[in-house]
């Protein structure tokens, strides 16, 4: 399990490295999770739970 966790955690290194390429940007650890979370939710079909306000029962009213 451990270097399945290995794997994992260079994936996401490289992933990371290449993004701070394109963008120009460089991530904090704090912004990596924030970005994570957004990204599983959004995965999960949660995202409404982020943005209650934007549901369309509230743009109705």
């Amino acid at each position: 399990m451990t270097e399945f966790l290995q794997g994992i955690h260079r994936l996401l290194d490289l992933y990371f490295d290449a993004l701070d390429l394109l963008t120009g940007q460089f991530w904090t650890t704090a912004g990596d999770e924030a970005l994570l979370c957004l990204e599983t939710f959004s995965r999960n079909g949660r995202s409404q739970e982020l943005y209650p306000h934007a549901s369309p029962a509230s743009l109705l009213n």
